[in-house]
């Protein structure tokens, strides 16, 4: 797969909330996107894991509050 074709971020999701129709609702993953705060404090999922892939990496890490910082301090580029 090309890099650019490669996601960024993953989110391992405990358990998936489907809709009346069993489709996922992405509704609240795409409101909670990848701020943890958001993500222990929403709807999409109290238990999921966020993993990402650094800058410069080749694997997936998990992804923290600090690495956020970064992100949202312009330090870490996507």
């Amino acid at each position: 797969m090309p890099k650019y074709a490669v996601p960024v971020f993953v989110r391992l999701v405990d358990s998936q909330s489907p809709m009346h129709n069993n489709k996922q609702n992405k509704v609240p993953l795409r409101k909670e996107g990848i701020d943890l705060r958001k993500i222990r404090e929403g709807d999409g999922g109290k238990q999921d894991q966020m993993f990402w892939v650094p800058p410069n990496g080749d694997r997936y890490v998990p992804f923290n509050e600090s690495d956020l910082e970064s992100i949202s301090n312009g330090k870490a580029r996507l």
